[in-house]
């Protein structure tokens, strides 16, 4: 798994455990706006069956301090 900063974020770590994708943004270039980053190279099983959206997205700060949780109506899956 490789991840990589898109827009304001200059360094971003992503670990993978079980089903949980943990990403860290190490350091970004603005205090406020969008920010995003890629992950590539996540392979699913061999499977015919379809990969369902994401789900429990969180957004935590630097202690742990819960501040947002998103729907899975954007973020999906897309079996290669």
């Amino acid at each position: 798994m490789n991840c990589a900063g898109v827009t304001n974020v200059d360094s971003v770590t992503c670990s993978i455990s079980g089903r949980t994708i943990t990403v860290e943004l190490t350091r970004v270039a603005a205090t406020t706006g969008a920010y995003s980053w890629t992950i590539s190279n996540i392979g699913n099983p061999p499977s015919t069956i379809t990969s369902s959206s994401f789900t429990n997205v969180t957004v935590s700060d630097r202690n742990d301090f819960l501040a947002l949780v998103l729907r899975p109506t954007v973020i999906t899956v897309t079996n290669q």
